[in-house]
């Protein structure tokens, strides 16, 4: 079963920040249901991914080592955030607007 937060949210391309939520560092915040836990991590990329839950890719602009970043994060855990920054996840453009886009795969315990 595939988990997509907010029932198959719109294409990453029409993502815009949320004002009300910006924080110090944003971070990317995954939650399953009680019970369950994120067993895999289909996909993870930051920088310019596109796409809908279940068919994202890269794009043109995506850092290395983001999947691994966020399994490590991730994997066996009811929740988790990953922090949005370019110290941790690296800056494969610079200059240009990124977001960070996840996969995320919960079954029970």
């Amino acid at each position: 079963m595939l988990n997509c937060i907010e029932s198959d949210p719109p294409a990453v391309d029409s993502w815009k920040p949320n004002s009300e939520v910006m924080s110090a560092i944003p971070e990317v915040r995954l939650s399953c249901e009680q019970g369950r836990h994120v067993s895999s991590i289909n996909f993870a990329s930051f920088g310019t991914p596109t796409g809908q839950c279940g068919k994202l890719s890269h794009g043109l602009c995506y850092a290395q080592n983001v999947l691994q970043i966020v399994q490590e994060a991730c994997i066996g855990r009811e929740h988790c955030s990953v922090p949005v920054s370019t110290t941790l996840l690296g800056d494969p453009c610079p200059g240009v607007l990124k977001s960070l886009a996840v996969e995320a795969l919960c079954t029970p315990q």
